[in-house]
């Protein structure tokens, strides 16, 4: 009797596992990855497994806590990014950036290219157009933080890394040395002028 127990819940789990959609997390491709480096394909068919794709890049993309993600991120050379912004997630099919005006500097990181940071420079402004999983065409702009995480993916479509556009990139030890020393600096900075300029503060309030 056990051992019919036991084989009607293997099948019942097998049946479970087999009609299964839920998203799943799945591997990051890293740097050295040939497929990060090729130019994307269009999506041509906006079926089920567009849309499973994109849920499971979404798992993926919170369970390592990431801002963005692109399919060739996840080994599909497909042009579709997904981007988190103010708490919403909005997905990116087919996009093609028409307007870039601007300029700002910040320190960007990817999940390809862990524990390396740099410093780049791009657009303060985007307008384009994009399709969302089920084929409808909309049209997006974007400023600042927005407008450089959906810069940063789009580059990811054309096989381009940050690293490429970096003027200067720091790993993670040499970020937190330099904080470290930036924190210390200003410890010691503060007393200085403290030691100096109590007299004159006493001085005033006597």
């Amino acid at each position: 009797m056990k051992k019919f127990f036991s084989i009607i819940f293997g099948f019942s789990l097998g049946i479970i596992t087999m009609f299964n959609t839920g998203a799943q997390v799945l591997d990051i491709k890293k740097q050295d990855d040939p497929i990060l480096r090729e130019i994307s394909t269009e999506v041509t068919n906006f079926d089920e497994q567009l849309e499973m794709l994109i849920d499971d890049m979404s798992d993926t993309m919170k369970e390592s806590k990431g801002v963005g993600i692109a399919a060739p991120q996840v080994g599909k050379k497909l042009r579709v990014f997904l981007v988190e912004y103010d708490g919403e997630i909005t997905e990116y099919v087919n996009p093609t950036i028409t307007v870039r005006k601007g300029e700002q500097t910040s320190i960007e990181g990817c999940l390809s290219v862990p524990n390396i940071f740099g410093k780049v420079i791009r657009p303060k402004y985007i307008r384009g157009k994009a399709f969302d999983k089920y084929g409808e065409e909309f049209e997006f702009e974007a400023e600042g933080d927005e407008a450089r995480i959906i810069c940063h993916e789009y580059d990811h479509l054309e096989g381009k890394l940050f690293t490429d556009f970096a003027i200067k990139t720091l790993t993670n030890k040499q970020i937190i040395t330099t904080m470290a020393i930036t924190i210390i600096g200003t410890i010691v900075l503060g007393l200085i002028i403290g030691y100096f300029a109590s007299p004159y503060v006493i001085a005033f309030f006597n």
